[in-house]
């Protein structure tokens, strides 16, 4: 006997689905299990929802989610509704969706055997070839724990876990679900019975749509969930492999499931490119407004690696203190220092960022860091550095000053050296500065010729031991991490895979990394 406190609340959002609602809902009144809420969240729809909502005795919630237009808002009406629900357990199931008439009857049985949350497998059907493509490719993800996820919950547990995460939109969602209860050690089960999806006049243009909708909130989750998006999102998929006899009896279907497949990647990576190019706009927006903190925006990545420049003079020079001038967030003092050059030296750092400092600290409390200008420096004393490095600093600050500044610092026969960004004549970048293509908003120049810096540099006092121009190459992780503000500067060195992948670099036509390496003669 069901008692009262055992009932299934079932959530349906809407927004003119009346065409797929009515067939759900006469099919959840055939359900063998008595002791069923049905709950509709609708967000003014123009057809009869609302009727058949009430012909079906169903509670009819209004409820129009402030989101972005074309950001998918289904998740936000789930998370609305369930938090209406009066029943033990909660199921939220989409208007287009058929259910076999023991399925509420299972997930109720499983949930009082043990099981927390369960996955209802579904299968689709449809008008047309690519309704066809849609069924073959369900069918693989059959007993694939990284594409299906719980629709089923007892209500307590859905409650402990927080429901959707809204920040992720379409792009991760219910496989973010599942984490979230792996991490809580629940239980989940599996139906036998299986859900049947209606595609309908199911066309590529409407399932391209759709994905590139939700390829603009796939970084979220990758955000989120770096290591397993990776899996998620492999289009190369264990199950596809798992169901070869599938496919090899379904040849037709199998050439449209690959087309469709590749056309839905392209979409959603389409999408992604679309959201992080608007991130860029906000950054330079962010840019403008407030250009001192960039320690916020211009984070810097960890890594072991050393310029092989630099490497070849930090061998040969015998020195006693270093200076990183203008070191940011201490990826190079981090990669030093991880390759011994720490070891007997007294290290020093300079940024005008606060928080830069906080973290290089972090890498080494014996660090001397101080927040300063590289222009003055008044915390470094007169003729006490061996060893000065900066790179990528001077294209930012007023040259002569930094250069004088270096001067003064720097001992009799001390080495600097010091990179910075060289740009021909038909180099390019996407960023805008006073009607000029600029690699950063923030530099106040590029040197376009050798003799624009040289004729800076004091011969009688300087030897220029080496200059040299190599094509600057960009991590293409790097764009996209940046735009997700992921800020764990280890993020990178945490993770081998990761990593690994970070050395997928694209080149940056026409932009050079320029490394000058200056002796420093005796004074008379």
């Amino acid at each position: 006997m069901i008692k009262d406190n055992e009932t299934v609340s079932i959530i349906i959002p809407t927004k003119n689905s009346a065409n797929f609602l009515e067939r759900c809902l006469i099919n959840i009144r055939l359900q063998s299990y008595p002791q069923i809420e049905v709950i509709i969240v609708d967000s003014k729809s123009t057809d009869n929802v609302k009727e058949l909502a009430k012909k079906h005795n169903c509670r009819f919630l209004t409820y129009v989610p402030k989101v972005k237009k074309g950001v998918f808002d289904a998740p936000h009406k789930r998370n609305y509704g369930m938090a209406l629900a009066k029943g033990k357990y909660v199921y939220w199931l989409d208007a287009d969706m058929t259910l076999p008439k023991n399925l509420i009857s299972e997930a109720v049985a499983l949930c009082k055997d043990g099981a927390d949350a369960v996955v209802l497998p579904e299968d689709s059907f449809g008008i047309g070839i690519w309704a066809k493509a849609k069924q073959l490719e369900r069918r693989c993800y059959w007993n694939d724990s990284t594409m299906e996820s719980p629709r089923f919950y007892k209500k307590t547990v859905w409650e402990d876990i927080g429901g959707f995460d809204l920040s992720l939109g379409a792009g991760g969602d219910d496989i973010d679900i599942t984490q979230k209860l792996l991490e809580k050690k629940y239980i989940i089960k599996r139906t036998k019975s299986i859900v049947l999806h209606n595609e309908g006049n199911l066309t590529l243009k409407n399932t391209i749509r759709k994905h590139f909708m939700y390829g603009r909130e796939m970084f979220n989750y990758f955000k989120k969930r770096p290591k397993s998006w990776i899996f998620t999102y492999n289009p190369i998929k264990i199950s596809y492999f798992r169901n070869w006899k599938l496919f090899l009896t379904h040849p037709v279907e199998t050439i449209l499931f690959i087309f469709m497949r590749t056309s839905e990647y392209v979409a959603g990576i389409s999408g992604l490119i679309y959201s992080l190019l608007n991130k860029v706009k906000e950054d330079k927006v962010a840019k403008k407004n407030n250009i001192s903190d960039y320690s916020d925006y211009l984070f810097q990545y960890y890594t072991t690696i050393i310029p092989d420049l630099l490497k070849k003079y930090l061998k040969k020079t015998s020195y006693n203190s270093f200076l990183d001038l203008g070191c940011g967030d201490g990826s190079l003092l981090y990669s030093l220092k991880k390759n011994g050059y720490f070891n007997g030296r007294k290290i020093y750092g300079v940024d005008l960022s606060p928080k830069s400092i906080a973290l290089v600290k972090k890498i080494d409390p014996k660090i001397h860091a101080y927040v300063d200008n590289v222009e003055n420096l008044k915390t470094i004393k007169d003729n006490s550095i061996d060893f000065i490095v900066s790179t990528m600093v001077i294209e930012h600050v007023d040259d002569k000053k930094m250069l004088i500044a270096i001067d003064r610092i720097l001992k009799n026969k001390g080495i600097a050296y010091i990179t910075t960004v060289f740009k021909k004549p038909y180099g390019w970048y996407y960023n805008r500065r006073d009607g000029k293509w600029v690699m950063d908003v923030t530099h106040l120049r590029e040197y376009g010729k050798d003799e624009e810096l040289m004729k800076l540099i004091n011969k009688k006092k300087y030897s220029i031991l080496e200059s040299k121009k190599t094509l600057l190459w960009f991590p293409l992780a790097d764009f996209i991490t940046r735009r997700l503000l992921i800020k764990n500067r280890k993020f990178f060195t945490e993770n081998p895979f990761l990593n690994m992948i970070r050395k997928i670099q694209i080149p940056i036509i026409g932009y050079y990394a320029w490394e000058i390496v200056l002796e420093k003669n005796n004074e008379n």
